[in-house]
């Protein structure tokens, strides 16, 4: 029995540590006293997405308070753990380590609030809900002194820091834009609430608002997103990042280009019935243009089919390309096993389009290819619902490596955990012991 309520308890330690994974630290301050009201959490509580709106949120901003402006501070991915690490918690003569102006604004704040573990997932939707006034996104430093916001309404400022694979770099940036944010409002009459925090690690853009994506990236210029609608079909494309790389005719890979987020059209895409899309996306006049001189456009065609277990794949793609100099060259794309449930998105941080060479192109053809790479890719052409990405089929599995070793880890301290108890249950006691009161006891030892 003691076996089983052992292991019992590290197998809940590995699921939580598992459950856990898609949350997020929120910090908080504000010039009023608004983060006050606030309800306390307990040790290691997890935040879900409706205790956020009702307990916070709804308390922070809502319709007995006066109007204020709300900041979010977003970065793409950020853990508790970051901010103790490059903040130098630990250090006695702490002064805020990379995020020094992080740290003075929220001590010198008239409330503040710290979320170690919460669900963002509806974060900006429920903000969205709280505003009378203007919703600004701001993707440039720059952009902080322009604004012009009308006080006697709750306005929404999104400050959305460069994405980057390093959270040390992401934090600077974040710092940076809290110091002009609070030179801009500190001292002023207007009441802020400054939320900095991020992206659940499982969500991505998965849950993000598709028609508000594409507004999104008309302005910002930071994504590519796309949302095709003909005949009764409806598909979304959204990609942080999309970079043409060139493959020589001997199969030497040059160096990748970016490719600009914006000028991309689906001309040419068919519904060919609510059972087959052909997606066709393309980009034109290049050369020249951030750094593409060796290239004049780039279109990929993907067909999309769906199974009698209700499930959507791809069945065929193709790169088309001209480069410079060159006659305009179409390529099969080498494609991987793609097949998720209808009703789901399909999500990968990386993914590459391989151009496939043409055996059948004549000696005057060029035998020149270019390969695409996609950041942050995520794709559903079948069964949208509400004007967003379905819950995304990621193409890591379930199990990342992270998760392997933490389950690996445990499995190891269950073993031996397990082995020690095993142990200690086979150590046997004398079954004979001295009685005072009675006489002596003997016990004989055979002399060798």
């Amino acid at each position: 029995m003691e076996k089983v309520i052992v292991f019992g308890l590290l197998f809940g330690v590995v699921i939580f540590s598992a459950t856990s994974a898609s949350t997020v630290p929120v910090v908080a301050w504000s010039n009023t006293r608004n983060l006050f009201g606030t309800r306390q959490i307990s040790a290691g509580e997890e935040i879900n997405r409706a205790s956020l709106k009702k307990d916070f949120v709804d308390q922070v901003i809502g319709a007995d308070r006066e109007p204020q402006t709300i900041i979010v501070v977003l970065m793409n991915k950020l853990k508790l753990g970051d901010l103790t690490r490059y903040s130098n918690a630990y250090d006695s003569n702490n002064q805020g380590g990379i995020i020094p102006h992080i740290k003075t604004s929220m001590e010198s704040s008239a409330s503040s609030l710290v979320l170690p573990q919460t669900d963002t997932s509806d974060f900006l939707d429920d903000l969205m809900s709280k505003v009378t006034g203007e919703i600004t996104e701001i993707s440039n430093p720059v952009d902080v002194k322009s604004l012009a916001l009308d006080s006697a309404k709750t306005n929404l400022v999104i400050v959305r820091v460069e994405p980057s694979d390093s959270v040390e770099e992401q934090l600077k940036g974040a710092d940076k834009y809290v110091q002009i944010l609070m030179d801009r409002f500190n001292g002023k009459t207007t009441s802020f609430t400054l939320f900095f925090t991020a992206a659940p690690t499982s969500q991505d853009s998965s849950h993000a608002s598709g028609r508000r994506l594409l507004q999104t990236a008309e302005d910002d210029s930071k994504f590519t997103f796309v949302n095709f609608t003909k005949d009764g079909c409806e598909m979304y494309f959204y990609a942080s990042r999309i970079s043409a790389q060139y493959v020589s005719g001997d199969g030497q890979k040059n160096a990748s280009v970016q490719l600009p987020t914006t000028g991309w059209m689906s001309t040419g895409s068919e519904c060919v019935n609510n059972k087959t899309i052909e997606f066709t996306l393309g980009i034109s006049d290049l050369e020249g243009g951030n750094g593409t001189a060796w290239i004049e456009s780039v279109t990929f065609s993907l067909e999309f089919n769906t199974t009698a277990r209700n499930f959507w794949y791809v069945s065929a793609g193709s790169i088309t390309a001209k480069l410079t100099g060159q006659e305009e060259t179409t390529h099969q794309i080498d494609i991987d096993v793609l097949e998720t449930p209808v009703g789901w998105s399909y999500h990968c941080g990386d993914i590459v389009m391989i151009a496939m060479e043409n055996t059948n192109a004549t000696e005057n053809e060029s035998k020149d290819m270019v390969n695409l790479i996609f950041k942050d890719f995520q794709i559903q052409p079948f069964g949208i619902e509400n004007s967003k990405f379905s819950p995304a089929n990621d193409c890591i599995g379930y199990f990342s490596p992270a998760i392997w070793m933490g389950i690996l880890t445990a499995l190891m301290v269950i073993a031996i955990v397990g082995f020690g108890i095993g142990m200690m249950s086979t150590v046997k006691v004398m079954d004979k012991f001295d009685d005072p009161k009675g006489k002596m006891l003997m016990i004989n030892v055979p002399e060798s």
